[in-house]
C-alpha cells in the first residue's frame, strides 16, 4: 500500500517539477563515505543551493517520517489505535491528509537543487515494507501473550495493556527511533565534513572510548530496561538499526548517492 501511495503521489510531483524545470548538467568528483556506509560524500559542499543540501534536507525529511510510523505502532500497540485499519490511516495517507506519508510527501515536495539520481520514493518503500513492518514490528513486538496480532501487513502482536512487558516493548520502540536518529546524523556529519573520515564516523555511530556513540547511549539506555519478554533481543534491534542504515543499498547510499563517477543533473526545480 504505502509503494503503491508514494508512487502515485510523487509521479505527480515530478511530471510537474519536469515541465517547469531547467536542468543543469556537471560533473563532480564524490568521494565514497568508506568502510560498511554505502553513498558519497555531497560534491560541493552542503551550503544552500548545493546537491549536498539537498541530501541533507532528504535524511531529515525520512528520519522524521521513520519516527512517525514507529509511533503509529506504540500509538497501536497502547491501544490508542484501535485496529490496522486506524493504525495504516496513521502510517500512510488519510482523507485529513495527517498520515506519515502525507506529511512526507509535502516534504519532499519543497526541495531543491536535488541529483538525477536522487528517488524520493525509494528510502521510504524500503523503510515501510522492509523495516517498520517487515522487521522492527515482530523484532520489538514480539511478546504473543495477549494473542492480538498487529494485523494487515504489520508483524508482531499487540501487548498486554499496562503490563511491563507493554513498557518495555514501547521503550525499546522509542529508543530504537533513537538511535536510528542519532545513526542519520552521523551521516550528515560525515557529509557536511564535520567528521572528516569513516573511522570518526564509526565512532559516532558505534562505541567509542568516551561511551558516547549512538550505539553507547542505546546500550546504556536498554540495560536499564525492565519487565522485558525473553523474545525481545536489544541487541538484535540495534542490529537492524545499523543494517537498514549502513548497508549496500540501504538508506545513507539512496540518500547521498550523487555518483563520483559520471554527470548527473543539478538544479532540477521541485527534485
Amino acid at each position: 500500500m504505502m509503494r503503491r501511495t508514494l508512487s502515485l503521489m510523487t509521479a505527480a510531483l515530478l511530471s510537474v517539477a519536469v515541465i517547469t524545470c531547467v536542468a543543469i548538467t556537471a560533473a563532480y568528483a564524490a568521494t565514497p563515505f568508506g568502510g560498511d556506509d554505502s553513498g558519497f560524500v555531497p560534491p560541493g559542499g552542503t551550503k544552500k543551493g548545493t546537491v549536498g543540501a539537498c541530501e541533507i534536507k532528504e535524511s531529515k525529511i525520512l528520519a522524521h517520517f521513520i519516527a512517525c510510523g514507529m509511533k503509529c505502532h506504540d500509538d497501536r500497540a497502547a491501544g490508542k489505535l484501535v485496529d490496522d485499519t486506524a493504525e495504516e490511516a496513521c502510517e500512510e495517507t488519510n482523507v485529513k491528509g495527517t498520515g506519515c506519508a502525507d506529511k512526507y510527501v509535502k516534504a519532499i515536495d519543497k526541495l531543491t537543487g536535488c541529483p538525477a539520481c536522487f528517488d524520493p520514493v525509494t528510502p521510504a518503500v524500503i523503510w515501510e515494507d522492509e523495516g517498520l513492518d517487515g522487521f522492527y514490528s515482530p523484532t520489538i513486538y514480539c511478546d504473543s501473550t495477549s494473542g492480538i496480532p498487529f494485523g494487515g501487513d504489520d508483524g508482531g502482536f499487540v501487548p498486554v495493556a499496562k503490563s511491563t512487558v507493554a513498557k518495555c516493548e514501547t521503550k525499546v520502540s522509542k529508543l530504537n527511533v533513537m538511535l536510528i536518529a542519532c545513526t542519520m546524523n552521523c551521516h550528515r556529519l560525515r557529509a557536511s565534513g564535520k567528521l572528516a573520515d569513516d573511522t570518526a564516523e564509526e565512532a559516532c555511530e558505534e562505541t567509542n572510548v568516551k561511551g558516547k556513540g549512538c550505539r553507547d547511549k542505546y546500550n546504556k539506555a536498554v540495560a536499564k530496561l525492565t519487565g522485558c519478554p525473553p523474545c525481545l533481543d536489544g541487541s538484535a534491534v540495534a542490529n537492524l538499526a545499523e543494517s537498514s542504515t549502513d548497508a549496500p543499498d540501504a538508506l545513507d547510499g539512496l540518500i547521498y548517492c550523487a555518483s563520483p563517477s559520471g554527470a548527473f543533473v543539478d538544479g532540477i526545480a521541485g527534485f
